[in-house]
Order: structure tokens, then C-alpha cells, then sequence
């Protein structure tokens, strides 16, 4: 039995969910006839092999490189702390890049050569991308398994140009071309091509990429990051607008313009000499959060048309990114204290309910105080909503982490494999109860296994705490089929219990025979230890000594103590006892054996009135068929002598004063027809 129970569990054991799940691959190959079944047998177990090696190498913290499937595990550390060089380089292309382009001018400096680094890094990341696997991506696969054609096909036809423009080295250009001639340093257009440093911009689209690898491997608070996110998109913007600003005044290059008109400190305008970069930048900023904002003091203001033209560009953007982070802030600040909000709605519906029947103030003190006490523990939250919503192996695969060994403590499961465990812990619900409320009742029945996840519960004298189970040994007992409590389980603070229904573990038990057998063999122990101890009692206390604490079945104590004290009778008293129950012994036996013998008396009957009645029918089959033969004068006689012997049968039985019935035909006699009306014979 061990055995199928553990082959049973096997075919029934969810394998844990992860991301490597979506590595595992399937032999699409086609299936032709094999004259030999040890050869294609070896061939299944070497494709299992590798198919298990295939997703222990794309498990999260698994190898870089998976040799099976030839591709890169974007679920990798090593692809992990990737990301993380990938995301720092985009903020620094994000915040200094407008900068440079806007405000210095190139040249081979230390920062040149660090944007030639960065251009590799990017570089090294398209190579990656050739090579990363398309997880979930049918459309890049063959045969279940990543083409590499399929992969390089589509990263041609999508980002691959965005990425190979951003990294080609346009500072150098400039540099090259202003090294040429003083003429070339004067074209306009040789100003306007620093804009073209600005498609590095373009790199930031690989954030998305980013992110969603990052929201499978780390948890994150999406409100939080929604509150983040518009935050750093507006500081962004503003940026980006300051550095648009100045830049547009840069390439114009006109006689007057604001940057000529604007004066700081004591200098005239910010082309005199002694005003620094940063107060050109402070400038420029200070303009474009102040058109963002929709203010506008007027100290800055456009001059030329071009600028007219990019400052109205700037409000128009800026009132809708103004309007979108404010009405996202506000989603988002209402959504973090959802929970908050609820409880205020649950407290104004209590107390309209309250006041609407006229509770007592006693009740309505302990109301409030409990939904208070829910909303601190943070138990208002009903996650079972959340966990169906999850597959049944992946929900399974999350009780398993939520409630290791749940069922180790009990002696009831103590053989219970971790299937049996997840699949019961996926079907808890959580019950809530206050201090001091009872969850079991005596005389009360019980319906649901309890496991304790918070707070302290008193049960036969016992304190329980997180962990500890109680209630299996009254669901268990079907010597008891209406299941009610011979003990009391009381809260003694606020306490959270999982409850586990009675028909869902009696179906679980079906389904793993192993824990079910020892369920029974622990459950037939317990039986005879309270019997034992509740009979040792009752001798004690018949004879004035104190109870046993052990023996704490009150009712089959009492049961017992009867059957003592009856034993213990003496004189008259005993004997007048003794009398009445041989009285009703003999009054239950003789009914007992009435009814049986009532009942053989009508089976005999019935067997008798059978055997007659076939043999009549076999009487009348032969007669048939002799008298189509044509003997009638022989049939005839037959029939005589057997009328006469039937006759003197029944004279004999008249004469032993027996019962009336014809015995049953032997088998080698011929059967007896029925009487037959007198004929004469000419």
C-alpha cells in the first residue's frame, strides 16, 4: 500500500512553480514505428535528461549561458547585475547627454572617452540580445525550443536600427568637422548636428525590457513606484526642457535673443564673461519648470520667433504632463490607502447596523473593537480572493512556502508527504475570533481542521500557539458521526486560525492512502487510551478518590462510572437488579431467535413451493412432448400409476400426522404432472 500511495502521490504532486517553467520544452518530433523498444526506450531517458538539465540551467540564479538550449537565461545573476549596468548607463545617458550636448562643446576629454565606453557597454547589450531567450514567445521558437534565426529576424525588423544609430559616435563628427576649417566651425548647421547626439536618448526605451525581467525577480510596490515614476518623469522632463531651451538659443545664434536679454547677478546677459555653466543651466531650468507649472513670472521670456515658437511647444507639453502626474498622484495616494478606506466604510456600516437595532453598548464596544483589531493585524485582507486567482499548481507550490510542516506536529499526519501538505494548505480559509470566544464548543459538532497562524488557544488544558493544530481528532473519529466536541477551545487573545472543511480533507485522505492508514491506526490508539483512562477514572472516583486529569472525555467517564457502581451492587438490591436483566436478556433473545426462526420457517415455505412448481412445469413439458410423439396409450398408463403413487404418499404423510407439502423431486426422478381429467378408452 505504501507503495501505490507513494506512485499515486506522484501522479497527483504538483512540481513547483518558477520561472523555469516556461523553459520546458516538449519532442514535437514525429512519432515513427521503432522495431526496437529498449533503443527507443533509451532514447525517451536521454531526452528526458536533457530535457530536466534544460530547466535546472534556466532556473532563477542559474547558469548564464544554457548549453542545452543555446541561449542566454535572462533569469541568470549574472544576466541580473547586466541589468543593473544597463540601468545606470541610462541614467547617465538620461541626465548628462542633454546636458553635454546643450552646454559643452566637444572635445577629446575624459568625457568623450567615457561615452566611447558606454557605446560598447551598448554595444556588448546588442549582442546579448541575439542570443537572450524568447521565454514565453511562440513565435521565436522551433520545435519548442529558440531559433536563433527566428530571434535575429525580429530584433532586425524592431530595435535593432534604434540601437545601432544611438551608438554611432556623433561628438566625433563634430569634432572632426570643426577640426576642418574655421568655416566649417561657423555653418549653423554644424550647431544643429549636436542635436543629433540627442537619438542616444532613444536608448532609455530599453527600460521597458528591463523592467519587466526586474517585476518577475523583485517585488514592487506599484503604487509606490507609479508615485516614483511621475516624480522622476517630471524632474526629467523639466530637465530635458532647460536644456532645450538654452540649446534653441544656441542654434538660432540670433543678434538678440533671451539668452542675451536675461541678466544675472550683476552681469548684463549670460554671455558675459564670468558667468558659469551652472548659472546658464539654473537659468534655463528655472524657465522651463516655471512653463511647465503654467506661472510664468515673465523674467524670462522669448525674444525671436524661433523661440516663440519652441516656447509654446514647451507649454503646450508641459500642461499635459502637469495634468497627468497630478491626477496620477491622486489615483495612486487613493489606491495606497484603499484598505484605510475600507475600513472606514465597514465602521460607518457597523455603527448604521448599531443603531438600527438597537444594540446593547456592551455589544457594540466588542464590535467596534474587533473590526479595530482586524484592521491593526492587518487581517481585513481576504488573500484567498488573491490565491484563486493564481493555476492550482502554482497556488499549491505558494502554500507549500506560506505553510512548511503544518502538519508534522500532529501524530495524525506525521507521515504526511509535502503534496499532501501543499494541496491541503491551498484549501485554507481564515476565521478571525476575539479574545475570549470560543471556537470549539462542547456538544457542539465540529466541521473544519484548525491550525493556528496567530494568537494563543487554550484546548484540554493545553496552550496552542502558532503552528499548532487542533479539532483533527473529532472530524477523524467516525465512531462519532455527528462529529461534536467533548472539549472546549477558547481564544485567549486575538487569534487568526486556517481553517481546513472536513469534506475536503476526507477527500484528500482518499486521494493519499498512506496518511489516511495512519489516521486510522492513531485514531484507534486514542480510542483505547481514552477508554482506559476514562474506566481507570471512574474506578477511582466510585471509590471516593479524586479524578484522573487524563481522563478528560467527561461523558465516558460517567458511562463508566454506571458500569462500576452496577458491578459494586450487594444484597437485595443486586439481586432484584440481576433478576430484571435476565428478564430482559431472555425477553431480547427470545424475540431474537422468534424472528429468525419466523424467517426460516418462511424461506422453507418459499423452497417448497419453488420445487413444486417446477416440477410441475417439467411435468408438462414432457407430456407435451410425448403426446406429439404419438404413445398416447403408454402416456396414459405412466400417468395412472404416477396419480397412484402420488396418492399413497400423501395417504402416508396423513397417517404421520405430517405437514401437507409435497417433497422436492429427486434429481434422477421424473417429474410429477399435474392430475389429469378421466378418459375412456374404446
Amino acid at each position: 500500500m505504501g507503495e501505490d500511495a507513494k506512485k499515486l502521490s506522484a501522479k497527483v504532486a504538483p512540481s513547483p512553480p518558477s520561472n523555469a517553467s516556461k523553459y520546458e520544452t516538449t519532442n514535437l518530433k514525429e512519432e515513427t514505428p521503432n522495431e526496437n523498444p529498449d533503443a527507443e526506450d533509451g532514447e525517451q531517458d536521454q531526452n528526458a535528461e536533457s530535457k530536466e538539465d534544460a530547466i535546472e540551467s534556466t532556473k532563477p540564479g542559474g547558469g548564464f549561458w544554457n548549453a542545452n538550449r543555446k541561449v542566454i537565461n535572462p533569469y541568470s545573476d549574472a544576466m541580473g547585475r547586466w541589468d543593473q549596468t544597463i540601468m545606470s548607463v541610462l541614467v547617465w545617458t538620461a541626465l548628462v547627454t542633454p546636458f553635454e550636448v546643450s552646454f559643452l562643446e566637444p572635445d577629446y576629454n575624459w568625457l568623450f572617452f567615457f561615452n566611447r565606453l558606454i557605446d560598447c557597454v551598448f554595444l556588448t547589450d546588442m549582442g546579448f540580445t541575439f542570443f537572450l531567450d524568447p521565454l514565453n514567445d511562440e513565435k521565436l521558437k522551433e520545435n519548442g525550443l529558440p531559433s536563433h534565426r527566428l530571434i535575429a529576424q525580429n530584433y532586425l525588423r524592431g530595435w535593432f536600427t534604434i540601437d545601432v544609430v544611438s551608438c554611432i559616435p556623433f561628438d566625433l563628427v563634430t569634432i572632426l568637422l570643426e577640426d576642418a576649417g574655421d568655416d566649417f566651425s561657423k555653418l549653423k548647421f554644424l550647431r544643429a548636428m549636436r542635436l543629433l547626439r540627442l537619438v542616444k536618448l532613444l536608448r532609455l526605451l530599453r527600460v521597458s525590457r528591463i523592467f519587466e525581467r526586474w517585476e518577475d525577480r523583485i517585488a514592487i510596490n506599484f503604487a509606490m513606484l507609479s508615485l516614483v515614476k511621475s516624480s522622476v518623469g517630471t524632474l526629467l522632463c523639466s530637465h530635458w526642457f532647460g536644456c532645450l531651451w538654452y540649446i534653441t538659443a544656441y542654434i538660432e545664434d540670433a543678434e538678440s535673443n533671451w539668452v542675451k536679454s536675461t541678466t544675472v547677478d550683476s552681469y548684463e546677459n549670460l554671455l558675459s564673461e564670468g558667468v558659469s555653466t551652472f548659472d546658464k543651466y539654473t537659468a534655463s531650468w528655472y524657465f522651463s519648470v516655471m512653463t511647465m507649472s503654467t506661472i510664468g513670472y515673465g523674467d524670462i521670456s522669448p525674444v525671436t520667433s524661433a523661440e516663440r515658437i519652441v516656447c509654446s511647444f514647451m507649454m503646450l507639453i508641459g500642461a499635459g504632463i502637469y495634468a497627468y502626474v497630478v491626477g496620477s498622484i491622486t489615483t495612486t495616494v487613493g489606491n495606497m490607502e484603499a484598505s484605510s478606506r475600507r475600513y472606514q466604510e465597514l465602521m460607518d456600516m457597523l455603527n448604521q447596523f448599531l443603531e438600527m437595532n438597537a444594540i446593547s453598548d456592551d455589544l457594540r464596544i466588542q464590535s467596534r473593537a474587533y473590526m479595530r483589531t482586524r484592521q491593526a493585524q492587518g487581517n481585513l485582507t481576504n488573500w484567498q480572493d488573491l490565491l484563486t486567482e493564481m493555476s492550482p499548481d502554482l497556488r499549491e507550490a505558494v502554500a507549500r512556502e506560506t505553510h512548511p510542516g503544518w502538519a508534522i506536529s500532529s501524530p495524525f499526519f506525521s507521515n504526511a508527504c509535502d503534496d499532501f501538505q501543499a494541496k491541503a494548505a491551498s484549501l485554507f480559509t481564515e476565521v478571525t475570533f476575539p479574545r475570549g470566544e470560543k471556537i470549539i464548543e462542547i456538544g457542539q459538532p465540529v466541521d473544519s481542521l484548525y491550525l493556528v497562524k496567530k494568537g494563543v488557544v487554550s484546548v484540554k488544558s493545553q496552550v496552542i500557539r502558532k503552528g499548532g493544530l487542533f479539532g483533527e481528532d473529532i472530524i477523524l473519529n467516525h465512531s462519532r458521526p455527528d462529529m461534536r466536541s467533548t472539549y472546549i477551545a477558547m481564544a485567549w487573545t486575538f487569534t487568526v486560525v486556517e481553517a481546513l472543511a472536513t469534506e475536503q480533507l476526507h477527500d484528500l485522505l482518499e486521494e493519499f492512502p498512506d496518511v489516511k492508514e495512519n489516521c486510522r491506526k492513531v485514531l484507534i490508539w486514542q480510542i483505547v487510551r481514552e477508554h482506559c483512562w476514562a474506566y481507570a477514572s471512574a474506578v477511582r472516583e466510585t471509590s471516593g478518590e479524586s479524578r484522573l486529569q487524563s481522563a478528560r472525555d467527561r461523558e465516558l467517564v460517567d458511562h463508566y462510572k454506571w458500569k462500576v457502581k452496577w458491578l459494586r451492587m450487594e444484597g437485595m438490591r443486586a439481586v432484584r437488579v440481576f433478576k430484571a436483566v435476565i428478564r430482559i436478556q431472555k425477553t431480547v433473545r427470545g424475540h431474537w431467535i422468534r424472528q429468525r426462526l419466523n424467517k426460516s420457517k418462511e424461506d422453507g415455505i418459499g423452497a417448497i413451493e419453488m420445487a413444486v412448481k417446477n416440477a410441475v412445469a417439467g411435468g408438462i413439458r414432457e407430456l407435451t412432448t410425448r403426446l406429439d410423439s404419438g404413445t398416447d396409450a403408454a402416456i396414459l398408463q405412466q400417468i395412472s400409476a404416477q396419480l397412484s403413487n402420488l396418492s399413497e404418499r400423501l395417504a402416508q404423510l396423513e397417517v404421520q400426522g405430517s405437514q401437507p407439502a409435497l417433497p422436492a423431486p429427486s434429481a434422477g426422478a421424473s417429474p410429477v404432472p399435474p392430475p389429469l381429467p378421466e378418459k375412456t378408452t374404446e
